[in-house]
């Protein structure tokens, strides 16, 4: 899946700090698309379109302007070597139908990352509603609050194309400053978080392997100087409880000091991206929640993202025991499985 055009490199053999809510500023991280750079999208759009070639075959190649090749050059490299959050917003919404915005979003995407399989179903560009029929084991297509956590790829995406009557704000943290806090108030508990915990799967995991993960998922790890974090199950109380077994008092006290920090509010900046925000996250050093959220009766009432899981260009350096999933096609992401047929 790699492109003829290399990204930057990622940050090595270098202490990258974390950072409080106060310390971000929302402006700061927001780059507002020009008047120029949108006229160059319109003609990307259309000419992606004209090619006759499906949203996901579309590759940074096609998807390359003068205009806006070096803006988004930097925009990945801030998203590397900077907070590790990067708000793109501007998008005239009202010019372009769906099919449209699904060019112009994964294009722009391509400019970061290859984009991965999100599920089972093998979904590479995912669409983040509350459905009747959810999609098999991703919180996304459900209603309510979700739990601070990091999804299993280099980079997350979420471009927003509606938002809810209320609520529905993605919040943000980051995991190193919670490592940098475990480390001032409790470093006798950071080996055991190093060390990590198994983790129940739920069928995500390659055919004929068990659902238990054989290799304990640390919650924190480095490589190559680069500290990673990985919250997922192998950092829920809960989780280890029901679908791993007991936990000696130790690795409990652990999990729930854990918890309790990545919860601080200090840590938190909620952000409601509007209609025509995308945002791009340094996922394994930056945390994500949602809020409560209230969809209304009509289609436009109703919350809806788009989302990328997006694989580095090269991969980011992280513990290899930190793929919870690894899969058979030596991607990212979680590979996709045959529909089951009727008997």
């Amino acid at each position: 899946m790699a492109n003829a055009i290399e990204l930057d490199d990622w940050p090595r053999h270098t202490e990258r700090k974390g950072w409080l809510a106060a310390d971000i500023d929302r402006v700061k991280i927001t780059h507002p698309l020009s008047a120029a750079e949108i006229d160059a999208l319109r003609r990307l759009v259309a000419s992606c379109k004209a090619s006759g070639k499906p949203v996901t075959e579309i590759r940074q190649d096609d998807f390359r302007d003068p205009v806006l090749d070096a803006t988004l050059k930097r925009l990945s490299h801030e998203l590397k070597h900077g907070v590790g959050l990067v708000i793109i917003g501007g998008v005239p919404m009202a010019e372009f139908s769906k099919e449209e915005l699904q060019y112009l979003y994964w294009g722009i995407g391509t400019h970061f990352g290859d984009a991965v399989s999100q599920n089972v179903e093998g979904d590479l560009l995912g669409e983040v509603r509350v459905r009747e029929s959810r999609v098999k084991m991703r919180a996304y297509s459900a209603p309510g609050v979700l739990p601070i956590h990091n999804d299993r790829i280099d980079m997350l995406s979420l471009f927003s194309i509606q938002k809810a009557v209320w609520g529905g704000a993605t919040v943000f943290a980051s995991a190193l400053a919670v490592y940098e806090t475990i480390k001032r108030e409790r470093p006798d508990l950071l080996p055991l978080l190093e060390r990590g915990f198994h983790q129940f799967r739920a069928g995500e995991q390659p055919e004929g392997e068990e659902p238990l993960t054989s290799h304990r998922v640390p919650v924190f790890g480095r490589k190559d100087g680069l500290l990673s974090a990985m919250f997922s199950g192998n950092s829920l109380v809960a989780h280890q409880r029901k679908n791993v077994g007991g936990l000696t008092p130790q690795e409990e006290e652990a999990l729930v000091f854990l918890d309790e920090v990545s919860k601080r509010p200090e840590f938190h900046i909620p952000i409601l991206l509007e209609p025509g925000e995308m945002v791009f996250i340094n996922n394994y050093e930056i945390l994500h929640s949602r809020t409560d959220f209230g969809d209304g009766e009509a289609p436009e009432q109703k919350r809806t993202l788009m989302r990328l899981w997006l694989q580095g260009r090269p991969w980011r350096p992280k513990p290899h025991d930190m793929l919870v999933i690894r899969n058979k096609s030596g991607l990212q992401g979680i590979d996709p499985k045959p529909v089951p047929q009727p008997a």
